[in-house]
């Protein structure tokens, strides 16, 4: 029951998010791995939901032999997850980030093939 509640906090956060940050803004799932706003914003508590979909599909098939599923180690999963979105929507809405702009520019010299920009010495 308190895993469900947690992912529907998760969905109510990326609601409200969704108001608040720009048409523009890009979310952080992974490191520099970014995702615009709405699928940023979703992919965490669809995670959740995942996940809870899983746990609670499972609880109720043991066989002869297996473990009851811990409610502490599913808490703990959701936690982690609720704590990942919060992350990437507050490194999204951090003042020094420029939203929609590459870290490195590649289109000044025309070249496209991922190497920086490096004048020639």
């Amino acid at each position: 029951m308190a895993c469900g509640l947690i992912v529907l906090g998760m969905f109510g956060v990326s609601l409200y998010w969704a108001r608040s940050l720009p048409a523009d803004a890009r979310i952080p799932v992974r490191g520099r791995f970014e995702l615009p706003k709405w699928p940023g914003l979703l992919v965490w508590p669809v995670t959740g939901a995942i996940f809870y979909w899983v746990f609670v599909a499972t609880a109720g098939t043991r066989t002869k032999g297996s473990h009851q599923q811990s409610p502490a180690l599913a808490i703990l999963l959701f936690v982690v997850l609720a704590l990942a979105q919060f992350l990437s929507i507050r490194r999204a809405k951090s003042p020094g980030r420029e939203r929609g702009v590459p870290d490195v520019d590649h289109e000044a010299d025309g070249s496209s093939n991922g190497t920086p920009n490096v004048p020639d010495v």
